[in-house]
């Protein structure tokens, strides 16, 4: 790197530098990021709202830690509608920088506000840890937030929803929602209701396209691991592909599906790895003839009826799928691999 300029891994992996004439440093008493680029260095603590304005970069330096926590029901790093804000690293692994973001109550960690409209938040490096505030998501939107979108390319994120709120998506009452992960390591928690992946309390899904990257989501009391928080009325569009390594699941009170389309216009495509859930009765749940499955190439497993004595059941037919072809599940059946570790349920 040459004298004056600092460097920054961008959303393909690739290290980048930009002249440090143009780049801001955040200090404790900074409160707005206007358009432009900025980095974190040494150890910032901040009580109160970081308000994103325009299209901000925010480099992560090496060893660094941005703490903040967000007040009067603003996220802790506030992204409304029409701004942006993407995350980047110097670097991956131990030295990474990081940054911790709590909202305030109806506030994203990271995101939108109370009653107001989400932004865009792009993350391609760095420790990022995120907690919503009470009906709000870690990272996406807040309480009756409108529009949120959110790229995942790499870096270790962890993003907890607050009650109510999906861990990474919407927080109570939200929607459209628009969630891409390419990469990185993901844990996601939803909270009482909320997906770990895709909506709040009352909230769908939205569009959720995962291509890569290790996956731990989490949905609590009804919301789903990835998809729909409890009693939504709206569905989702998951597809997952590529290098993905997913481990959902639904925990507590009426548990959802791990993996959860919900309405009729849904759709759910698989081509990935699918760890065993930790605790449900089928994993990926479609509503009706109108939603889309996918089994992965290479899927090896059995389809048996859904009322059976788990003690004594008889497997109906063999399934195998291959490169390149598709399969078609009856309704009234439930796929399972061999060992159990995926089931889908295709209601009669």
């Amino acid at each position: 790197m040459a004298v004056g300029q600092y460097s920054y891994i961008d959303e393909n992996g690739e290290t980048k530098y930009i002249g440090a004439d143009t780049v801001i440093k955040v200090t404790p008493d900074t409160n707005t990021l206007d358009g432009g680029w900025y980095i974190v260095e040494g150890t910032i603590n901040r009580t109160g709202t970081i308000t994103v304005s325009g299209h901000v970069h925010l480099i992560l330096g090496n060893n660094s830690s941005l703490t903040v926590s967000g007040n009067d029901n603003n996220a802790g790093i506030h992204v409304s509608g029409g701004n942006s804000i993407t995350i980047y690293s110097q670097s991956r692994g131990e030295e990474m920088g990081s940054l911790h973001a709590t909202g305030a109550v109806g506030a994203a960690g990271i995101g939108g506000g109370y009653d107001g409209d989400g932004g865009t938040i792009n993350i391609n490096g760095g420790t990022v840890t995120a907690t919503g505030g009470e009906s709000a998501a870690g990272i996406g939107g807040g309480y009756n937030c409108v529009g949120v979108n959110i790229e995942i390319n790499n870096g270790t994120v962890t993003a907890t929803g607050g009650r109510l709120g999906a861990g990474i998506g919407g927080g109570a009452l939200s929607s459209v929602i628009e969630i891409t992960i390419n990469g990185g390591i993901i844990n996601a928690t939803g909270n009482v209701g909320g997906a770990g992946i895709g909506g709040g309390y009352e909230g769908g899904g939205g569009t959720i396209i995962i291509n890569g990257g290790t996956i731990n989501a989490i949905g609590l009391s009804g919301g789903a691991g990835i998809g729909s928080g409890v009693y939504s009325e709206n569905g989702s569009i998951i597809h997952i592909d590529g290098n993905a390594n997913i481990a959902a699941v639904s925990l507590g009170g009426e548990n959802k599906p791990a993996i959860d389309a919900q309405s009729d216009s849904s759709g759910i495509i698989i081509n990935a790895t699918l760890q065993t859930p930790i605790s449900n009765d089928y994993a990926v749940y479609l509503k009706s003839d109108s939603s889309i499955l996918k089994l992965p190439a290479g899927f090896k497993g059995f389809a048996f009826s859904p009322t059976y004595d788990p003690d004594n059941f008889t497997y109906n037919s063999k399934i195998s799928v291959y490169s390149d072809e598709s399969c078609t599940i009856p309704k009234g059946r439930i796929i399972t691999d061999f060992l159990g570790g995926i089931g889908i349920k295709i209601p009669s």
